[in-house]
């Protein structure tokens, strides 16, 4: 009889634990369903970030590519202009020092640098 109520305890000791391993599972589960939901919300919304990203870097694109080619034909003008200047012996025109300046740093400087890195980066999307 002793024997009987070892095993039966040895038994009931055995079906809690198997309870218990089924309920740490059980709750594994839940947390990936909840974590799947949360990070399959972050995923949605960087999807569209990322279209939208695009969308900008597209269209800046075509825009500063507008604006560098404006440009560079504007610095042709420069040159001339300044010959003309040169030849006739005249001083600069009010405030075309600072337009020429402006011109060139679209055409040569930093506004044909942007349009270099927006193809790099439209490149990688």
């Amino acid at each position: 009889m002793r024997e009987d109520i070892l095993q039966a305890l040895s038994e009931l000791i055995k079906e809690k634990t198997e309870l218990k391993a089924e309920k740490v599972e059980l709750g594994l589960v839940d947390d990936l369903i909840k974590d799947s939901k949360t990070l399959g919300s972050k995923f949605e919304k960087a999807v569209k970030n990322n279209m939208a990203i695009t969308k900008l870097v597209n269209e800046n694109f075509k825009e500063m590519a507008s604006i560098v080619k404006a440009a560079k034909k504007g610095y042709k003008f420069v040159n001339v202009i300044d010959k003309q200047i040169s030849e006739l012996g005249i001083k600069d025109p009010k405030g075309y020092n600072e337009a020429a300046k402006i011109i060139y740093e679209i055409s040569e400087g930093a506004g044909e640098q942007m349009l270099k890195d927006l193809a790099k980066f439209k490149g990688l999307l």
